[in-house]
């Protein structure tokens, strides 16, 4: 009877506070809570799916190209002004490509373009330029040369002969070959300058076949300089007319090729069968320049009785000392 007042009165307005603790009201108010917490949990997930829905997209990764070329692209705004300073190059400075320039001619003349044959006579020691003091050693290289002789002279200053002597090839007959000579000589000077002079001869008739000089410079006193030298082409060569060819109706054509150690002219000469002058002419290399190669050609007039042998020679002078600097020839057949 006294718990039914007592329920009564609570339903009747009384506080919780005076209401009775009890088991069944403890697990009603668990119950109530659990379902509490049921209800916000699902009210936050439907929240968290709502955001994510709303959440924007991340951004796409842009695809890598290559780089574009530089392009020339119309540009209206108005042009800066010009600086007196140009900017600074830099790798983003456009490359500028030039146009080759065109060919203009040229007032040089044209070289020829010949092949020369190797060297008949070779003086290979001492070189050009070279000081010497007595004696003198040579070698060369040459032939064939007449009984295999070699002639050598040292002509002075003022072209007299200081020295000579005859050496031979070391080499069986009518076949070319080295040649050594020692060559003394004795001048009154300290220095005095010179040129160093070597001849061969022809086979059948003695007659003077090849030459070829080195200047050079004459010690009394004095430690010697030798400068070396190659074999290389020859110097004047004779093209036209062959070796044993033949000339005929007095006037015979000389064509060939080589350079000049000094100014030149060249003088072509027909020779008979003694040695004598029967025709002259004189002839200029196609360029002027001392040392660059050239071609010359002349037509000489001739004048024999009778057929025979002779000799076309083609050599250059020298006035700074008297003589020739070189001498080439041919042997031909000659006919009024």
């Amino acid at each position: 009877m006294e718990e039914a007042r007592v329920r009564l009165s609570a339903r009747a307005g009384s506080t919780p506070t005076d209401r009775p603790f009890s088991l069944r009201h403890m697990g009603r108010a668990g119950a109530a809570t659990g379902g509490m917490r049921r209800r916000c949990g699902v009210l936050l997930l439907l929240v968290a799916l709502l955001a994510g829905c709303a959440a924007p997209p991340p951004p796409a990764t842009p695809a890598v190209s290559p780089l574009p070329g530089p392009t020339v692209t119309a540009d209206r705004s108005p042009m800066p002004p010009v600086s007196a300073t140009p900017a600074p190059f830099t790798i983003a400075t456009p490359a500028i490509i030039l146009e080759p320039p065109e060919t203009t001619p040229n007032p040089s003349p044209t070289q020829p373009k010949v092949g020369l044959p190797p060297e008949h006579l070779a003086i290979l020691e001492p070189g050009p330029g070279s000081q010497v003091s007595s004696p003198i050693h040579v070698v060369g290289w040459g032939g064939p040369s007449w009984q295999q002789q070699v002639h050598i002279r040292l002509l002075g200053e003022d072209g007299k002969v200081v020295a000579q002597r005859i050496t031979y090839l070391q080499a069986i007959p009518e076949v070319p070959g080295r040649f050594v000579a020692d060559l003394g000589f004795d001048i009154p000077l300290v220095a005095e300058a010179a040129r160093l002079e070597v001849s061969t001869y022809d086979l059948l008739d003695n007659r003077l076949d090849h030459l070829t000089t080195v200047n050079l410079v004459l010690l009394s006193a004095g430690a010697p300089l030798i400068y070396p030298a190659l074999q290389g082409a020859e110097e004047l060569a004779i093209f036209v007319p062959r070796e044993n060819g033949v000339l005929q109706g007095g006037v015979g054509v000389v064509r060939g090729a080589g350079w000049l150690a000094s100014g030149g002219p060249l003088t072509i000469e027909v020779l008979n069968r003694q040695g004598s002058v029967v025709g002259s002419a004189t002839a200029t290399l196609s360029t002027e320049a001392i040392g660059k190669l050239g071609t010359f050609e002349a037509q000489v007039p001739y004048k024999i009785e009778l057929q025979q042998y002779g000799r076309v020679v083609v050599y250059e002078t020298d006035s700074a000392i008297p003589g020739m600097v070189h001498y080439s020839s041919v042997r031909v057949f000659l006919k009024p």
